[in-house]
């Protein structure tokens, strides 16, 4: 028996909770630094920081494939306590990514000036636009090594240890990253200061799993047979990856290329806000594939748990994603002034495809777990296919809301993709899965657009109304952001209220909720609602 600091007990039971807390702490820390940023750094400044952000995501692309694929390959392992294999996945995994980022460093360096430059990024005092893509580059190939710590700790199921984990690295790379932005205004230094304080957490966060779950004694060489196996899975995974950048950066590339780079910051901030409420849910519902990986090895009834986490999914889409809709515009204009209010109708369109893709991540877990991650690698490819020539025709007739519109209606239809190809593979009927789900949607929903319908049409009645020199003022923007979080939790309270009234929660649901709300009057209501949905 291991003893140490994030020793825990073992339970089937996923504790996901902090790691949504985490991440919802995160998501705060980092909407709250891009006014900062806009502020100390400009509008360019910020789009060029977008952009470099949207490069370092299409740089991660070398990894392979490999962060899900350690995942799936040692949380069995870790399960069975086999911590021999352990170490020989670790490292045929470290010799994988240590190669794939040393061959495209070469070609990289060679073309960075070229590539920054078609993009419009700025030169700074420390750093020129190409030397700012390298140390990107290199800062990627870094992570992609170092985030195997945090990785260890999801495979062995470790979720205090992962939320805190998650917490720190993104809490200081934002500070650091906001720090040198007040402090210099410079774009350089706060690139800097972003990714080295990322860098030194990860590497704290990689000696501390490798000294709890590493034995020194169990050094083994990388396998030639064992790396092209890994790459194989990792590969068809990869084609995921592909479509996510696709989804969230290609547009941002696009929009450089074609309306210049101050458009960038407007489309950024509608799909930054994404981006954070999105990986609200996602990284509770992404600890599932670790789960489903030990349950598939033991060749136990998943497709329960699957239901299970699917409807838990729906519930996080309906607070974190669709609530979200009534209060976009009165938000997004608070919080970052007239860069929120034009990139509203980009925030509504991908927050859109968003929802579709996070319902769509058990399923994903389901198909690596079950060593079918070409199911993904199908459904990503649709999704590309899709996305690239439609943002390329939106964005010549809709501008930065076509390009949107296309990444949403790309997400759509490779989620759905994605859903139907899992149910097949397991041969299970999808309509089992989507009508409990159409159920527990449909009135929230509808509550949730009567909010919206009002909302954006009071919101720009009213902005119609204020004197254009200082309609963008900070003073102007403190009231609209009170009533927008009154609102959102105004929305919930009728969303939540919906459902007991139709009696459309569980019973574990509705214990959940009186847990939550300790008033007596509140469980005799909820008593008095026999549950539609059977917990089973």
């Amino acid at each position: 028996m291991r003893l140490g600091l994030f020793a825990e007990q073992r339970t089937t039971a996923l504790p996901v909770g902090m790691l949504v807390v985490a991440r919802i702490v995160n998501m705060a820390l980092g909407l709250a630094v891009i006014p900062v940023l806009i502020h100390y750094l400009g509008g360019d400044g910020f789009a060029a920081w977008a952009l470099l952000l949207a490069i370092s995501a299409a740089f991660a692309l070398l990894e392979l494939g490999m962060s899900p694929t350690y995942v799936k390959q040692v949380a069995p392992l870790i399960q069975q306590d086999d911590w021999h294999q352990v170490n020989v996945v670790l490292n045929n995994v470290l010799a994988i990514l240590v190669l794939a980022f040393t061959a495209g460093a070469l070609p990289l360096f060679w073309l960075a000036t070229s590539i920054a430059r078609e993009l419009h990024v700025p030169d700074s005092r420390l750093l020129d636009a190409g030397q700012m893509v390298e140390f990107v580059y290199v800062a990627v190939g870094l992570r992609a090594l170092l985030q195997l710590g945090s990785l260890t700790l999801n495979a062995a199921r470790r979720f205090r240890a992962l939320a805190a984990a998650s917490f720190l690295q993104s809490f200081v790379s934002n500070a650091a990253a906001a720090v040198g932005a007040v402090w210099t205004g410079r774009l350089d230094v706060t690139l800097l200061a972003f990714w080295i304080a990322q860098l030194l957490v990860l590497a704290i966060i990689f000696a501390i799993s490798s000294r709890l779950y590493i034995r020194a004694s169990d050094r083994v060489w990388p396998s030639f047979d064992r790396m092209r196996g890994l790459c194989s899975h990792g590969l068809k995974i990869q084609a995921h990856d592909w479509a996510q950048v696709i989804n969230y950066q290609f547009d941002k590339f696009l929009i450089a290329a074609f309306m210049g780079l101050w458009a960038v910051a407007p489309y950024e901030v509608g799909n930054r806000s994404v981006s954070a409420l999105r990986s609200i849910p996602g990284s509770g519902i992404d600890s599932f594939l670790a789960t489903a990986a030990i349950g598939q090895s033991a060749k136990a009834d998943l497709w329960q748990q699957y239901q299970r986490v699917t409807q838990l999914a729906a519930i996080a889409v309906l607070v974190f994603m669709i609530a979200p809709l009534a209060i976009a515009p009165l938000f997004l204009y608070a919080w970052t002034g007239e860069m929120g209010y034009t990139g509203r109708w980009v925030f509504l369109s991908l927050i859109l495809g968003a929802a579709f893709s996070v319902l769509a991540l058990p399923a994903a877990a389901m198909a690596q777990a079950a060593g079918r991650a070409e199911l993904q690698a199908r459904a990503a490819i649709v999704t590309l296919l899709i996305n690239v020539p439609l943002s390329f025709v939106l964005i010549l007739k809709l501008q930065l809301v076509g390009v949107a519109a296309g990444t949403a209606i790309a997400m759509m239809a490779g989620a759905a993709m994605l859903m139907a190809d899992v149910h097949k593979a397991y041969a299970q009927p999808l309509v089992n899965t989507l009508k409990p789900l159409w159920h527990l949607f449909w009135a929230p929903a509808c509550v949730c657009a009567a909010f919206a319908l009002l909302t954006w049409f009071l919101f720009e009645l009213w902005l119609a109304s204020v004197n254009p020199g200082i309609r963008f003022s900070r003073e102007m923007r403190v009231i609209p952001g009170l009533i927008a979080g009154l609102t959102y939790v105004g929305c919930l309270i009728s969303m939540l209220a919906a459902q007991i009234h139709r009696g459309a929660l569980t019973a574990e649901q509705q214990d959940f909720v009186c847990r939550i709300i300790p008033f007596r009057w509140f469980r005799e209501y909820c008593a008095a609602r026999h549950p539609i949905v059977s917990d089973s």
